[in-house]
């Protein structure tokens, strides 16, 4: 297993990707790649690694960058 401090972060997001039901997670060691049976799940766990380094979920983020493009 790794450590939630391996996985690299960009300009306060952390460097993980969605592709249909595989989710692509960049490590300082490598990439990791993990199937899920759907993609529901897939984005549900992204979002779960999301929330877990920043304290805010996909959505809120989105929220954000919406609002502060509008302002």
């Amino acid at each position: 297993m790794y450590s939630t401090d391996e996985i690299k972060i960009y300009k306060d997001v952390p460097q993980v990707k969605v592709k249909d039901s595989t989710v692509e997670i960049y490590l300082a060691s490598g990439e990791e790649k993990i199937n899920f049976y759907s993609k529901i799940e897939a984005h549900k766990f992204a979002n779960a690694i999301y929330e877990l380094l920043t304290g805010k979920t996909l959505a809120t983020r989105g929220a954000e960058k919406v609002k502060s493009a509008i302002n």
